[in-house]
């Protein structure tokens, strides 16, 4: 008797769970339904493309600012003492 009454106990609880489960997935986004956007691929890979190509060519352009010694002085003319 009481091993039939813990499992009728456990079936209970099971349909309560996936009640409450299936009653939360119904109503998400409080109680609105949610629109999905029709997601081109081949945009996206565009502009993921376009972003790398932007970062790589910022890379190369720091790259040749950092072999510019910026502490380097322009010249004050010619040496006066030479020739």
């Amino acid at each position: 008797m009481d091993n039939s009454n813990s499992i009728l106990s456990l079936v209970f609880l099971l349909l309560l769970l996936f009640a409450k489960a299936n009653n939360s997935i119904a109503t998400s986004y409080g109680g609105v339904e949610s629109t999905r956007r029709k997601v081109d691929s081949q945009h996206i890979l565009h502009e993921i493309i376009f972003d790398l190509g932007r970062k790589m060519k910022n890379m190369q352009f720091n790259n040749k600012r950092a072999l510019v010694d910026e502490d380097r002085l322009a010249p004050g003319g010619p040496d006066p003492q030479h020739h």
